[in-house]
């Protein structure tokens, strides 16, 4: 079911339907990557990254 706001979510939310979590998991996605230089006398930069994955559904939708 797709709901336009977190009101009607809310509106027809009943917890007591869900079955209750006893862990909860977090992953970090982190990268290292090497940029490209053009330049042979520079040495290449390096890049760190983390992903982040934005939720589109309610709850917790945006976050």
């Amino acid at each position: 079911m797709e709901f336009n706001s977190e009101e009607e979510f809310l509106k027809v939310y009943d917890s007591s339907k869900i079955e209750k979590l006893s862990i909860t998991t977090d992953i970090l996605t982190f990268s290292l990557s090497d940029e490209v230089s053009n330049n042979y006398r520079k040495f290449n930069k390096k890049h760190f990254s983390i992903l982040f994955v934005k939720r589109d559904k309610y709850p917790f939708k945006d976050k």
